[in-house]
């Protein structure tokens, strides 16, 4: 049957028109009381709908020989169908002939989830979408299709069905699985990750920018692994698989497989965490399985010594640059500010003009970690660079106070790139620099060290840096001996008592003669 359109049903001469095989036209009787009860069907459907469905040849041909032999008596009623004594059904006679059905094609009934006559009605919509080509127009004229056939108010359940377990979709919206797997509703997880990161991280906790952006790469990297793991697609995994087997899977996919730190590895779980911890207050029954999830322990590590840069070769490193060209004296500015102002490598590059003050005395003005703004006084031989490169800057568009070749704003990428080629060829004066690979963070480091040594004052390391915690700035303490050879020499050895080794007996005296 091609379909049900307004002009097969022809209501004055109580005529269906079918398009059966071979594309043969027919019109199929139609009593006037089932054309009436069908037409007061479509009327009065759900929330007041009015539509007309398509019949499947199968269906046309079963409701003929029922309407065949409803024809033969006396029926006074005007429902299509009616019970054995030819009166209207009553809706727990059609759940027990829906039982006996399931009886006789031997469905058990006892399993969960528990079979529902509205099942069929889910069924329909699930069976289509599946059968349906996979290109986005055919999925989207299926939807549609759906969204008026069997009159849903929306069709967002049917979508997030997934074709690997097509369970039916119980009347509260929530997908009902199969007997393979644990039956109950299941919570997509999706508006979850769109309130987190859209409205709880930027609005409700005021999270920057650069830290949404970390947590969204987060669950990037979670929603590729389970969705290998589940066998669905990275936007389709629900709430409740996300337990605490499969993050700690997740976790070690990120160190084996990935090779990330332990450091990045905790950093992943944090966002886990944070993230649990706003579907507690929308999601109540997941909050066991967010006390599982808070349980899992943060990983410990080791921490190696700090890699830092003497003085001498970081006095090579800034001699690199060519300072009579002009790439050569902004390479001059920026790595010297860069270990003068000990800056991270974010704060360095994005560092705007205006934030620039050379006038008496020079300074700048540091947007740093947790949006804490200070202001930075300058070395005189880093302003005398300074100087030297906004003379030749010239007039670009970009805000930034350094600049590429192309006149737009240095990335990280080109300030390790423009490290690597100084140290390069600062290891031609210094032999200590031959074949080591210094990067960002140890201009960051050297510089510490080297006011650590001056001052022997880490409250003002930890100002320079803008540590937020003292206990950051300890780890320097571990780089430079000073301090503990002072504690060596402040301490008086303690008297001890001399002797000498006598041998027992004559044998062994002659052994320690020989040596």
């Amino acid at each position: 049957m091609a379909g049900l359109q307004f002009g097969d049903l022809d209501w004055r001469t109580g005529r269906l028109a079918v398009c059966g095989k071979g594309r043969r036209a027919d019109w199929l009787p139609l009593p006037q009381a089932v054309g009436a009860a069908l037409l007061r069907y479509l009327r009065r459907a759900k929330f007041g709908k009015s539509r007309l469905i398509p019949l499947h040849p199968t269906v046309v041909a079963a409701l003929q020989r029922y309407l065949a032999l409803r024809g033969r008596q006396a029926v006074l009623d005007d429902q299509v169908f009616l019970s054995a004594g030819n009166r209207r059904i009553a809706p727990s006679t059609i759940s027990d002939t829906f039982h006996q059905v399931l009886h006789l094609a031997e469905i058990p009934r006892d399993q969960p989830p528990r079979p529902r006559i509205h099942v069929l009605r889910h069924t329909v919509a699930t069976r289509a979408l599946e059968q349906c080509a996979t290109r986005r127009e055919a999925v989207a004229r299926h939807v549609v299709a759906l969204a008026t056939y069997p009159g849903p108010r929306g069709h967002r359940r049917y979508v997030l069905v997934s074709g690997g377990d097509t369970g039916a979709a119980g009347g509260d919206g929530h997908v009902h699985r199969g007997p393979g797997r644990q039956g109950g509703g299941m919570t997509p997880i999706a508006p979850l990750i769109t309130d987190f990161l859209r409205e709880h991280l930027p609005l409700t906790q005021g999270v920057s920018p650069p830290t949404c952006d970390t947590s969204a790469h987060a669950f990037r990297l979670l929603f590729t692994v389970a969705s290998a793991r589940l066998g669905c697609r990275p936007s389709q995994p629900q709430l409740e698989p996300l337990d605490a087997a499969l993050i700690l899977a997740f976790l070690g996919h990120l160190e084996q497989q990935r090779g990330n730190t332990p450091p990045t590895r905790n950093s992943r779980l944090t966002a886990i965490k944070a993230f649990m911890r706003s579907v507690e207050l929308r999601v109540p029954g997941a909050l066991a399985q967010a006390g599982q999830l808070h349980a899992i322990p943060r990983k410990r590590y080791g921490q190696a010594l700090v890699r830092h840069l003497s003085l001498v070769e970081i006095r090579a490193l800034l001699n690199a640059p060519d300072v009579t060209t002009r790439l050569g004296i902004r390479d001059r500015a920026m790595l010297h500010l860069g270990f003068a102002g000990g800056r991270r490598v974010s704060e360095l590059v994005g560092l705007p003009l205006d934030h620039l003050s050379l006038r008496p005395p020079p300074s700048i003005r540091v947007t740093g970690k947790g949006r804490r703004g200070r202001c930075l006084p300058l070395w005189t031989a880093t302003a005398a660079d300074l100087r030297a490169w906004l003379a030749v800057r010239g007039a670009v568009p970009a805000p930034e106070l350094f600049v590429n070749a192309g006149g737009t704003a240095m990335t990280r990428a080109g300030f390790e790139y423009v490290l690597a080629k100084h140290a390069r060829a600062a290891a031609a004066t210094c032999p200590s620099l031959q074949g080591r690979s210094v990067g960002p963070q140890q201009l960051r480091h050297s510089c510490a060290v080297i006011m650590l040594q001056a001052t022997r004052d880490i409250r003002k390391v930890a100002l320079w840096l803008d540590h937020a915690d003292l206990r950051t700035t300890e780890m320097y303490l571990r780089v430079d001996p000073t301090e503990k050879l002072e504690a060596v020499e402040a301490v008086s050895p303690p008297s001890l008592r001399r002797g000498r080794f006598t041998a027992p007996d004559a044998s062994i005296a002659a052994l320690l003669d020989r040596e």
